[in-house]
């Protein structure tokens, strides 16, 4: 009988449920933070480059190009500015009731990624810890509601979770 309980625990769908939201969230959230460290160092290259072949790229094109980053994140992805650290930290003091969608999406997924590499590409200093660790969060929260897990999941192992993953690929590189 004790056999016939572990199959049944082996096999039930819930376990392989929760099993399968961290194990794939945790390497999509290393693969996007791999995505966001490679493409930064492309954009710093291309930065150097432009920078060395048009003098005038730096004082001219890169206030241009920040401003039209701060009107794309102010218009397409509100909730994607900052280091991404203090939503995280927001998103983790809301109740369950209240909706973490507005600090943890894939639209602010898909801004942190393409506002960050576009600051860079501008000649804008701009570090990859806090929005890594708000993609990883956004991410493992976005597999948490997909999965349908209640919110006390959401509010605290699956932030943690994805934060965490999130930061260790960016802090290794160091």
């Amino acid at each position: 009988m004790s056999s016939n309980k572990k199959s049944n625990a082996f096999s039930s769908f819930s376990i392989w449920r929760t099993h399968l939201v961290f194990w794939l969230g945790a390497i999509i959230v290393v693969l996007a933070t791999v995505a966001l460290t490679i493409g930064s160092e492309h954009a710093s290259e291309l930065f150097k480059r432009f920078h060395q072949q048009y003098i005038a790229y730096s004082f001219l094109l890169t206030p241009i190009c920040l401003t039209a980053l701060a009107w794309v994140t102010i218009t397409f992805f509100s909730g994607s500015e900052r280091s991404g650290i203090p939503q995280v930290k927001a998103a983790l003091q809301l109740r369950d009731s209240d909706d973490k969608s507005s600090l943890l999406s894939i639209r602010i997924i898909l801004g942190k990624l393409l506002l960050s590499m576009g600051s860079i590409l501008s000649g804008a200093p701009v570090g990859l810890g806090g929005p890594a660790i708000h993609i990883g969060a956004s991410l493992i929260a976005f597999f948490g509601r997909f999965a349908n897990f209640g919110p006390h999941y959401l509010e605290r192992g699956l932030i943690l979770a994805g934060s965490s993953a999130g930061f260790a690929p960016s802090s290794a590189r160091r």
